[in-house]
């Protein structure tokens, strides 16, 4: 099942995104969306934490969300 990237889809620039976010993107189009079984099936595959960690969290907006939010004034309407 493994192809080439580019292969799958000819429009794609792989060197406009990090390596990351390529994986990612991968990942997506060849098990579909987060919420479908071959998504699911697929990342129980992959090995270790690290590598599912890697397609299924985005670890900057979780730890500076934070800032985000404060920094678009978006506390004032709590």
């Amino acid at each position: 099942m493994e192809e080439n990237f580019n292969e799958l889809d000819p429009k794609w620039n792989t060197a406009e995104y990090d390596e990351i976010w390529n994986d990612r993107l991968q990942f997506f189009q060849l098990n579909g969306a987060p919420d479908s079984k071959t998504f699911k099936n697929a990342l129980k595959q992959r090995p270790g934490f690290k590598m599912k960690a890697r397609i299924s969290m985005n670890f900057y907006a979780f730890f500076f969300e934070i800032i985000y939010f404060l920094s678009k004034e978006c506390g004032k309407e709590l």
